[in-house]
């Protein structure tokens, strides 16, 4: 059996809510500022995404393969379709 790993890249804009408690507002606003990312438990929400790309590779070993070299690909001759274009 084969396996192929495929590799997405997708672009988001994310929203983040969390709730922050202190003893003043000071202490609280003060927690907020001082966060660098959100926490487990903060509320998610996707306000958009973007398809970028995506990359499909072989992760297993092709030598078991059952085709031959010459049998890979496509069966169509290069240049078919315009030989017939005048």
């Amino acid at each position: 059996m084969i396996k192929v790993e495929k590799t997405s890249l997708i672009e988001m804009n994310v929203e983040f809510k969390e709730i922050f408690d202190g003893a003043t507002i000071e202490e609280a606003t003060q927690k907020a500022h001082n966060q660098k990312s959100p926490k487990d438990d903060a509320k998610v929400n996707i306000a958009s995404q973007r398809f970028l790309s995506a990359k499909i590779k072989p992760t297993s070993d092709i030598k078991n393969d059952s085709r031959t070299k010459t049998t890979q690909g496509s069966t169509s001759k290069g240049g078919e379709a315009s030989e017939k274009n005048v």
